[in-house]
This record gives C-alpha cells, sequence and structure tokens, in this order.
C-alpha cells in the first residue's frame, strides 16, 4: 500500500507540472467568456513536414489544409497555434460566432496570420448535427523555436481578445 501511496502523490505532482502556462489558460478563459462559446481547446500542430500528398490521411483530416496547400505544405519551423470551441445552438451562439469572425478578419486585415474555419466529421446518422466546431489558426514560424517567444505570441493573442471583448462588451453581452 505504501509503493501505491507514493506512486499516486508522484503522480500527481508531474501531472501539476504539465500544466498549462498562465498564457493559454488565460486565452482558453478569454475565449470561454464571450457569451455562446463552449467547449475551448487551445493547442499546437507542427506543420512544417506536411506535404500535399499527406492531406488524405486521416490524421490530418481537421489541419487547415486549405492555407498549407497554397505553399504546398507547411513552411520551415511553422506551428499554427490552434484554438478549436463550438457554440451554443441558439442565438448567443451565432452572436459568439459573428463577434469571433470579425475579431479574425480585422487582426488579418492588420497582418496577422489568423484564419477561422469551421470542421464537422461525415453527415453521419447519429452523429450528423452534433460534431460543428470552429477552430482559430494562427500560423507561427520562428527559426529560433524559442518556446517563450511561443508562449508570449499566445499571450498577446489573449491580451488582444481581452480587449476587443472590452471594447465591444456592451454588444458582445447585450442579451
Amino acid at each position: 500500500m505504501r509503493i501505491t501511496i507514493t506512486f499516486i502523490l508522484t503522480l500527481l505532482i508531474s501531472l501539476k507540472s504539465f500544466s498549462n502556462p498562465p498564457e493559454i489558460i488565460k486565452l482558453t478563459d478569454t475565449l470561454s467568456s464571450i457569451p455562446g462559446v463552449i467547449d475551448v481547446e487551445i493547442g499546437k500542430l507542427d506543420i512544417e513536414e506536411i506535404e500535399e500528398d499527406h492531406f488524405g490521411l486521416l490524421p490530418f483530416a481537421e489541419y487547415p489544409l486549405g492555407a498549407i496547400s497554397r505553399t504546398q505544405g507547411g513552411k520551415d519551423k511553422e506551428l499554427v497555434i490552434y484554438m478549436d470551441f463550438k457554440i451554443t445552438p441558439d442565438a448567443k451562439g451565432l452572436r459568439a460566432l459573428e463577434f469571433i469572425s470579425w475579431w479574425v478578419k480585422d487582426e488579418a486585415r492588420a497582418g496577422s496570420p489568423m484564419q477561422i474555419r469551421s470542421v464537422a466529421l461525415p453527415p453521419i446518422i447519429g452523429q450528423f448535427g452534433n460534431t460543428l466546431k470552429f477552430t482559430i489558426d494562427y500560423f507561427y514560424i520562428d527559426p529560433n523555436q524559442d518556446i517563450k517567444k511561443l508562449i508570449s505570441t499566445i499571450g498577446e493573442i489573449a491580451d488582444d481578445l481581452e480587449l476587443m471583448i472590452e471594447l465591444y462588451k456592451d454588444v458582445i453581452f447585450k442579451d
């Protein structure tokens, strides 16, 4: 029994050390704060070695293939920071999607390498109507592959979204 307790304590301490940095938590919380947004997940995809002949393979089905195909595959040292989310099936969800779509478009117009896209599974009975989600892709290239710079970029995205939510809170939080 003593080994089991020690093992469990070690495991719990290990898991705590793998917790997300504050910048990722802030981006998750900020996106989740928009009424109508649910199931937010932040992550990264290494797309540097993806080639066009990979597009048909199942593991790549949810990658931003349209954007990657424009460059005939991932660029050198390129990552995608993705922000997956779903919306509630009501007016709040649609308003949330409209606000987020505007924000991403505005960021892209200002030079941010961002896009928003929808993702769904095939229309199979039992899952159709329940798999739609949205993804914000931020294309990130750092020749030095500095994780601190990557985390800092995520923090900047969170700060910008938080500012836009604050500026437009009277519209976003209107019932």
